[in-house]
């Protein structure tokens, strides 16, 4: 009888444990939609029951059902994967801001048009969610679907690190005297230009996001759930945000109470590495050089005098060994024998490896954290978006050099991985950073799954703050800097006032008296 009194209570809290959750992003990102998933995986083994609507999918099972955006990639990229992101590198941050609002109303548009966003959309209302997740990387155009489901606690996650980016939704402050503007390469230490401009830039993004992006979102959003409230109101009733910052390589600023730094939840213990690629790793006793250029950007988009350039350098550094990610090994010709090419790599698991002394990569955000953690010097290409800001922040910290991806010299590359395989302060310092960065009570996606079951477990605490009641002159306490201005002006008013009434008195009296000694 105890036996089974004991399993009913076992079960019974299984069942009070088991949340049903709802992922919802219109991010067109597999690096995106991997560090998500890492999440989803992560709360789905925990036992709980995840529904994701998503333009990046796997294949379901069971407590874990995708619903697929399958027009959003296409009505972004109108029909065509065959991107030149190497011109949107291009782009000044003004022209990133323009790029980032049309894919965002593109994103919306594509993902309302999908199938799996009118499977959803075809849930009934009285059906349970225990708490949403949304990816606002790109907008608050599924915050649509928190209306549509009685308001259940909701969670607003980025892959993104940029913490400024949630003032307009949370009670936090932007401080663009320490924290520059969105891909601007400034350290922290800025002069009044440099302010000025971080300044300038930190406005345009809010400008944009509140007079542009929001309402682009919600009026697309109101043609399919016409009663919704207005888009920005419903995001500013998130509960708490899990974000993809690590402070001890991202820029130091203050966070509010409803902020959650999770940076690095993709990052997974090292598996052992496939037989062959084990066996080149284990042999490269000199060094192990890993090139990836990520998700988005293919290295056979370089151009054969860039790749045969890329080439000679790695036969001339003959006793290192170098993979390299590369899509379609058909376009290679004369590979050295200490190069291996393949389309797809273990990146993680070759970072780990005690025989990797380089990294070669775009800076995306997630391989920089990867190769943090596990303490392996990158010498960045950066080409589009924040991958310029994090390599300018990496090369800041003594971890990075930098090279442009565009037009590079073949000496140039040469002597840089030179450089930083032969100089030590590179590996000494990722080392001392890789250390403090794993040096934690919890990895940094069991904290991002413990705060998403705490916040379902306690969904009426409120982290949010007064600061969204507040208007910006309030909130930033211009109103009382004005009011000490005016008062410190009259008071200087009075007294200047006073003081030439008094040099007035004084100029006549004297003149007075000077008149009567002259009568006299």
């Amino acid at each position: 009888m105890k036996l089974l009194s004991f399993f009913i209570i076992i079960k019974v809290t299984f069942v009070a444990d088991c949340a049903n959750i709802l992922y919802l992003s219109n991010v067109a990102s597999p690096s995106h939609f991997i560090w998500c998933k890492s999440i989803l995986n992560a709360l789905h083994e925990n036992g709980h029951n995840v529904t994701a609507l998503s333009g990046d999918v796997e294949k379901s099972k069971p407590n874990l059902t995708y619903l697929h955006l399958d027009k959003m990639y296409s009505e972004i990229y109108n029909g065509t994967m065959d991107i030149d992101f190497f011109e949107y590198g291009k782009l000044s941050p003004t022209g990133l801001f323009k790029l980032y609002a049309e894919i965002s109303e593109k994103s919306c548009v594509g993902a309302t048009k999908s199938k799996g966003y009118k499977e959803l959309l075809n849930y009934p209302s009285n059906f349970k969610f225990d708490a949403v997740i949304i990816d606002f990387t790109m907008g608050p155009c599924m915050y649509s679907f928190v209306d549509k489901f009685k308001y259940p606690p909701l969670i607003s996650v980025s892959p993104y690190f940029d913490l400024a980016r949630l003032a307009r939704t949370s009670s936090g402050l932007i401080y663009p005297a320490f924290v520059p503007g969105h891909d601007l390469l400034m350290t922290q230490r800025m002069n009044f230009i440099q302010r000025l401009e971080s300044s300038i830039t930190h406005a345009i993004g809010i400008i944009a996001f509140k007079y542009y992006i929001v309402p682009t979102n919600d009026k697309i959003a109101r043609k399919y759930q016409p009663e919704i409230p207005y888009l920005e109101d419903i995001e500013r009733r998130t509960g708490f945000y899990l974000i993809n910052n690590s402070p001890l390589v991202d820029y130091k600023e203050p966070i509010y109470s409803n902020v959650k730094l999770v940076g690095g939840v993709q990052i997974k213990e090292s598996k052992p590495l496939p037989y062959e690629l084990k066996a080149i790793a284990d042999n490269a006793t000199n060094g192990l050089i890993l090139f990836s250029l990520g998700t988005n950007v293919r290295s056979d988009k370089l151009g054969s005098e860039r790749i045969s350039k890329i080439l000679r350098v790695f036969k001339r550094h003959s006793k290192f060994t170098f993979l390299w990610k590369f899509e379609t090994s058909e376009l290679l010709k004369n590979i050295p024998q200490n190069v291996k090419i393949q389309p797809w790599m273990p990146q993680n698991d070759i970072l780990a490896h005690p025989n990797t002394k380089l990294f070669m990569a775009h800076c995306g955000l997630l391989g920089v954290q990867e190769a943090v953690w596990h303490g392996v010097p990158i010498l960045g290409f950066p080409v589009f978006g924040d991958q310029h800001q994090n390599c300018f922040r990496l090369k800041d910290l003594g971890v990075s050099e930098k090279l442009s991806i565009l037009d590079f010299t073949e000496e140039e590359l040469y002597n840089a991985i030179k450089n930083m395989i032969q100089n030590p302060k590179y590996m000494k310092k990722i080392k001392s950073i890789s250390s403090a960065t794993r040096d934690r009570q919890q990895t940094p996606l069991e904290e991002a799954v413990y705060w998403i079951e705490w916040y379902i477990r306690h969904p009426e605490v409120d982290l949010q703050g007064p600061g969204l009641e507040m208007n910006i002159f309030v909130r930033h306490s211009f109103d009382v800097f004005a009011f000490v201005f005016i008062i410190a002006f009259i008071i200087f008013y009075w007294k200047i006032k006073l003081f030439w009434a008094f040099i007035k008195y004084f100029c006549l009296s004297k003149k007075s008296v000077d008149e009567k000694q002259k009568k006299n």
